[in-house]
């Protein structure tokens, strides 16, 4: 280093200036980098929200796979028919349609909407903006000491019917996501099972989940 750099380098310091040379990101490298991160959100963002739904709505069939389980195993151990039904007051069988309000397992009394039975186990609602919806429509499902699924029937001698046909619960979010639908397939012999999206119903049931 010459004496000239040696007085040019004390006036930079004097000037309150660095002799170093400045370095960072520029306007344009600055947006190449928020452009591409957008680009990556717009991706994750829907993946993500998908996957929470899927998780939500494939707790939300487990949980009523394990009430409908249960009540049939109730059936066949106690030997009287157990029901699982819609409820609004965890007490008694509310009748509505819609399963996704809340659940109750309770030992069959004759007419389930007018009386309490012994309540053997409660479900909460279905969290978030999820349906969960029979066809055909039922409000109850029951299973005698055979195991066989029906509907709670005063007119009865044992306030039980058998199903005429299986009966098909299918639970979706709100915006009806096809590719997230689940079904629960109750058959008249009590078998209980659950089909993806799309999945071809068991027969003599013709159609797709």
């Amino acid at each position: 280093m010459t004496e000239y750099d040696r007085r040019d380098e004390r006036r930079s310091t004097a000037n309150g200036r660095s002799a170093l040379p400045c370095s960072g990101f520029t306007l344009v490298e600055l947006i190449v980098v928020v452009s591409i991160a957008a680009i990556l959100l717009s991706i994750a963002v829907p993946s993500y929200q998908s996957s929470v739904t899927k998780y939500r709505i494939s707790t939300e069939v487990n949980g009523l796979v394990g009430d409908l389980q249960y009540a049939r195993s109730e059936a066949i151990k106690q030997g009287i028919p157990v029901t699982v039904c819609v409820t609004a007051d965890n007490l008694t069988c509310s009748g509505a349609t819609t399963w996704s309000t809340g659940r109750i397992v309770l030992v069959n009394p004759l007419d389930p909407v007018a009386n309490a039975g012994s309540v053997l186990r409660m479900a909460a609602p279905f969290s978030g903006t999820d349906t969960a919806a029979p066809a055909p429509t039922v409000t109850s499902i029951s299973f005698n000491r055979d195991g066989f699924a029906g509907v709670p029937s005063a007119a009865s001698w044992n306030g039980f019917t058998s199903l005429t046909a299986a009966v098909v619960v299918t639970v979706w979010d709100q915006a009806r996501t096809t590719d997230l639908e689940s079904c629960v397939v109750i058959s008249q012999i009590g078998k209980i099972s659950v089909l993806a999206s799309g999945a071809a119903l068991p027969a003599p049931l013709a159609g797709n989940c």
